[in-house]
């Protein structure tokens, strides 16, 4: 069926006869619309800004497309539990989300986050964070998989975007910019994939370790054509056993391997130092150097020139 937000009316049927030109009805809310969306349900967004508690997913196979300028703001503070609310939760093994063309702002917790094994795919969407955000904009736990496609994300409280506890993240086309944490954090298993990518100015904030991408706890990450951009503090890092593999980028800061992480780097331009740190073992200190000669370095004045 599809859900107009706020629509005039609905046919309340395919038209003609035809049994796969979908149901239509009218919600007088988004809010509305959500809660009466049934399994296989397509949410239609109108323009303009729309704002509730929460939107919560759980165990529904959902569109929610947006038009125009259309915006999902987040009201309430804080969920029933006392945490701060997430603009869009997905939850449950059966639940696989597809939101296109809408702009989440979170306002103390998470725009989006995928739990319970879920599934969600963010398309062309904006992301973003009202001031006072303490969560990281989008984040992906517990064997769940988020992916984005022409996605833009910026600020927020903590990283872009998270992958924890064995759950995955596939990002291609998309920019992440201006996030106090890593842009793209993989940790306790997480995974995390990002192709044709920019990270832009992230992980200027020390309280979380201060490199644009990190891989920490036997979490990966996999870069491939990305631009790490503006990261004074560094760049890419792996530690506690995480792995780092980045492939024909351009890393505008220091990497690094530290405490048994794997950081390979390969027909990269790296402006900013190559090296194993703190307790890293040796197979990890010779890994770095062996796939350092297989990549350029340059100085920060050449990467001002690009």
């Amino acid at each position: 069926a599809c859900l107009e937000a706020g629509g005039g009316g609905g046919d309340g049927g395919g038209g003609d006869g035809d049994a796969r030109a979908p149901r239509r009805a009218a919600a007088p809310s988004l809010e509305r619309a959500l809660a009466d969306a049934k399994d296989g349900d397509v949410v239609v967004v109108p323009s303009g800004a729309h704002e509730a508690d929460r939107f919560v997913v759980e165990d529904l196979r959902l569109a929610i497309l947006g038009g125009a300028g259309a915006t999902l703001r987040l009201r309430g503070d804080a969920s029933r539990r006392g945490d701060p609310a997430d603009t869009l939760a997905v939850r449950g093994r059966r639940a696989d989300v597809h939101v296109a063309g809408v702009e989440l702002v979170a306002s103390q917790g998470s725009a989006v986050k995928v739990e319970g094994g879920a599934a969600c795919a963010l398309e062309r969407c904006r992301v973003s964070a009202a001031a006072g955000a303490r969560r990281a904009l989008v984040v992906a736990s517990d064997g769940s998989r988020a992916s984005l496609r022409g996605c833009d994300l910026t600020g927020g409280g903590g990283a872009g975007l998270l992958a924890v506890g064995k759950a995955s993240a596939v990002l291609e086309d998309t920019a992440i910019s201006e996030t106090p944490g890593a842009a793209l954090d993989a940790r306790r298993g997480g995974a995390v994939s990002a192709t044709r990518c920019v990270l832009a100015g992230c992980g200027g904030h020390a309280k979380f370790g201060g490199h644009a991408a990190s891989a920490t706890a036997h979490g990966t990450l996999t870069l491939a054509g990305v631009h790490v951009a503006r990261a004074p503090r560094g760049a890419l890092r792996a530690s506690d056993h995480g792995a780092c593999a980045a492939a024909d980028c351009r890393v505008d800061g220091a990497c690094a391997a530290a405490e048994g992480g794997e950081l390979d780097l390969a027909r990269c331009l790296v402006a900013g130092d190559v090296a194993a740190d703190g307790d890293a073992s040796l197979a990890t200190l010779a890994r770095v150097t062996a796939r350092t000669w297989a990549c350029l370095l340059y100085t920060s004045d050449a990467a001002d020139e690009g």
